[in-house]
């Protein structure tokens, strides 16, 4: 994580979290399972490094419209 993804991810308070041995990623680690833009950046950089294009089709963020107007009820 600290040496790929989070430089890849671009943000500076997950640099230093990572640098300082990464314990929070793991502990706000859920955001990633959402729909929301820490799950699409976590998705693009995974796929850039994989070199595939499907592995947003493993995430719910294909449903982010469907299940954010679900929550607006």
């Amino acid at each position: 994580m600290e040496k790929e993804i989070s430089p890849m991810l671009n943000k500076h308070y997950l640099n230093k979290v990572a640098i300082r041995g990464g314990g929070v990623l793991y502990k706000s680690a859920s955001s990633i399972n959402g729909v929301k833009l820490a799950a699409v950046d976590m998705v693009a950089s995974l796929e850039h490094l994989t070199l595939r294009s499907d592995l947003k089709f493993l995430t719910l963020t294909t449903y982010s419209e469907i299940l954010s107007k679900a929550t607006d009820l």
